[in-house]
């Protein structure tokens, strides 16, 4: 799948990668609600291709989705880790604020009161 995005990209096309998705967990994320994985694909693809990241978060209102695209992500350089520490301060903040505005749409959030099971305190009913 890599391998087709890698020359998707490459075209000049653009594509969508969930950042937790493909890919082994290079960081995570300390979110207020528990950390949050950061795949590699995209990175890697980014690193790869050099094609611009730029945050996407989406949430549904009433019967529409509510796309917000937020400016690129500075380039990584050429280590392995170089640049990856502005990269997880960044994304924090943008997911921490999306979090706090709209908590009924988030994912993670809900898995982490799922875990708690019912009953649990913190749980939801």
């Amino acid at each position: 799948m890599l391998y087709t995005a890698h020359e998707l990209l490459l075209r000049g096309e653009k594509i969508h990668i969930l950042a937790e998705g493909y890919g082994r967990e290079v960081f995570r994320l300390p979110l207020s609600v528990g950390g949050f994985p950061i795949g590699g694909g995209w990175i890697a693809l980014h690193r790869l291709t050099g094609a611009p990241v730029l945050p996407l978060f989406r949430r549904l209102e009433d019967r529409r989705f509510v796309i917000t695209i937020h400016a690129p992500l500075p380039p990584l350089g050429a280590t392995p880790d170089e640049g990856l520490d502005a990269w997880r301060e960044h994304l924090t903040r943008l997911v921490e604020e999306y979090v706090r505005r709209h908590p009924e749409q988030c994912p993670h959030l809900a898995l982490v009161l799922q875990i708690a099971g019912p009953g649990a305190a913190g749980a939801s009913p």
